[in-house]
């Protein structure tokens, strides 16, 4: 089994994009492209923006699925002096996840009495 069907088994079919988390706000498109250019050749290099300030993300596109594996199995990464989180990209419809917020609790509230409740 490849890389992407270990890290998302419930995805139709992966693609060549990764995500990239964990970067800092100075990192760029080129920072990307120059690092990620070492496992294949990038079709596209993106940070993603809130106005003109960084998200802290950021995707990668390759030209294969081979090089897109190839870029996702090497690490740890560090990008502009930060260890940057790589994952396979999942598109926003097939995100399945278990997680809840829940704000507002009273200091005195216990793992117990959240889990009677849920």
């Amino acid at each position: 089994s490849s890389v992407a069907e270990t890290q998302f088994p419930y995805a139709r079919v992966m693609s060549t994009k990764l995500f990239l988390g964990g970067l800092t706000p100075s990192t760029t498109r080129w920072m990307l492209e120059e690092y990620f250019g070492q496992f294949g050749c990038v079709a596209e290099a993106m940070v993603a923006y809130q106005g003109v300030q960084s998200r802290g993300f950021g995707f990668v596109n390759y030209y294969t699925i081979a090089e897109a594996e190839r870029a996702c199995s090497c690490g740890p990464h560090v990008i502009d002096g930060r260890v940057v989180d790589v994952k396979f990209a999942v598109p926003k419809d097939e995100v399945q996840s278990n997680k809840v917020f829940v704000g507002g609790l009273p200091h005195e509230c216990t793992t117990d009495a959240l889990s009677e409740y849920f």
